[in-house]
């Protein structure tokens, strides 16, 4: 023991540099002057569907499924899965998720303030007439939250936990709704690409026939310019088609948070978006019956607005609370000596227990301007409530408006269908018996054409106007029986794997 004391009392100086030194030590900063880019961004990913429909990806979705039952219901569950996949596989969603877990943190900082302190202390000095003096110490503080200020602080980082799920939840519902229209879209314009390149196909063969017709006679020039000039129409139409195809193909990845030359396209499941020609004929789901006081608790943004209320409502609290006196408890244990080797020994220690007392006596009414400014914010936070709550209602009434409106169209359209098709087929046998000429039987069939636009056009519309509807009563995320009592319930979900697997 004496040898020990004997080499800290040598190199105690030495010692004590070189802590110093290690603390000081700022690692090097290097600054590129150009962006670094992945080697391989021009290979493409090896995502295949076998990769999206992991065990991990089953657990999440099977998880989100039951708060988006009618996902499944409008596309199946395998279509389901693979929006979901895709969902999750977004960056802005990691983010929020990542918001989440500040959120987790910043409440257990904020509950850390209800228990005491403790830190150590170690000092050298040394005087002009040579002496060293040493000292140690032990320091231990507590606040005492007579007022309840500490306990409105952390409620207000809890309702800033459930605000960020809040607006996760909501962000992933836009995120599905909105990948839904874009495969909703893809296959619209496919299916018009379709029933261009089979009319361009067609009119391809009455320009040849009516040719042939012109050179032995049978037809004038006027058939011949008309179908020539419907030919050169419905060829712009389809390439403007195909670019819209292509553009929507490069699109769609990015919402899987993959680069835009991916062929995410190709790995569509076959019995879901892809082949929604026959879902386009019947209504879609019907939606649940939902009542006005249900849909205040459904919305995010109503959620949102209250919790704001709240957050602000424990503002004031706070504001009003730091006009009062505020207590600690504090605790000091200390030993000095000019021998190293009597401080290790703690041999003679002093010992220090301290109420203190911290009272604002004259600010210039600083935290009275305070309280009042919390006040008013509260104040802008109920408008803010009434303001989106009434706003909630509108976008459910315009939604069921056109939602009605959508439904009329597709009845008095689809007796026009009809018509049209009955038209162009005997518009077709009179131009083969020679009782019209080409220019009346090419109106007949532009007419079918344009029938058959309007009619793929208004199904894909109602589709669209149900996921509206389901976004103006709240997006299905949110229910009676739903109920997150803490941030570790909602980490310890499917969500908690994704985010961090190690939480316990």
């Amino acid at each position: 023991m004496a040898g020990i004391i004997y080499l800290l009392k040598r190199y105690i100086g030495f010692l004590t540099l070189l802590l110093l030194l290690a603390c000081s030590h700022k690692p090097p900063i290097t600054v590129h002057d150009k962006l670094s880019v992945p080697a391989d961004w021009q290979q493409r990913s090896e995502l295949t569907q076998a990769s999206l429909t992991t065990e991990q990806a089953r657990l999440n979705n099977s998880y989100q499924l039951k708060h988006l039952p009618w996902l499944s219901q409008l596309i199946g569950a395998e279509s389901a899965n693979f929006v979901l996949t895709g969902v999750n596989q977004q960056q802005d969603l990691s983010n929020r998720l990542a918001a989440i877990q500040q959120a987790e943190f910043a409440i257990d900082i904020q509950d850390a303030s209800f228990f005491p302190s403790l830190n150590a202390s170690f000092g050298l000095a040394a005087k002009n007439d040579g002496v060293k003096q040493y000292d140690l110490g032990l320091s231990s503080g507590l606040p005492l939250d007579i007022w309840g200020k500490l306990s409105e602080q952390s409620r207000q980082s809890v309702i800033d936990w459930q605000s960020k799920v809040i607006a996760y939840r909501q962000q992933h519902f836009a995120q599905v709704v909105k990948l839904l229209k874009t495969l909703f879209s893809l296959q619209q314009n496919q299916q018009i690409l379709a029933l261009g390149q089979l009319r361009k196909k067609n009119l391809a063969k009455q320009l040849s026939s009516i040719e042939l017709r012109y050179q032995a006679g049978l037809t004038n020039l006027l058939d011949v310019y008309n179908a020539r000039t419907s030919l050169q129409a419905i060829s712009s139409q389809v390439l403007q088609t195909e670019k819209r195809v292509k553009q929507l193909q490069r699109e769609l990845p990015l919402l899987f948070g993959l680069p835009a030359h991916h062929p995410i396209h190709a790995l569509l499941p076959t019995n879901g978006p892809q082949a929604l020609p026959e879902l386009l004929l019947e209504q879609p789901p019907e939606l649940p019956q939902v009542l006005p006081a249900e849909l205040l608790s459904q919305r995010a943004d109503i959620h949102l607005a209250w919790l704001t209320i709240l957050k602000q409502q424990a503002a004031v609290a706070i504001a009003y609370k730091e006009r009062f006196p505020s207590f600690s408890l504090t605790a000091n244990v200390n030993e000095s000596s000019d021998d190293l080797g009597k401080l290790i020994a703690l041999g003679d220690v002093s010992w220090q227990l301290k109420l203190n007392l911290f009272a604002p006596l004259f600010d210039a009414g600083k935290r009275k301007a305070k309280v009042e400014q919390a006040r008013l914010e509260f104040i802008k936070a109920q408008n803010n409530y009434g303001r989106v709550t009434y706003h909630a209602f509108v976008e459910v009434h315009n939604a069921l408006a056109q939602r009605l409106l959508t439904q009329q169209e597709i009845a008095l359209n689809e007796q026009s269908y009809l018509n049209a098709e009955k038209s162009a087929l005997l518009a077709k046998r009179q131009y083969q018996q020679g009782l019209i000429n080409y220019r009346a039987m090419l109106a007949n069939q532009r007419s079918l054409f344009s029938a058959k636009l309007n009619r793929l056009a208004l199904h894909y519309r109602a589709l669209n106007d149900y996921l509206d509807l389901l976004a103006a009563l709240g997006g299905g995320w949110f229910s009676a029986t739903e109920n997150v009592d803490s941030p570790r319930q909602f980490l310890s979900t499917a969500t908690q794997a994704q985010l961090r697997p190690n939480i316990k």
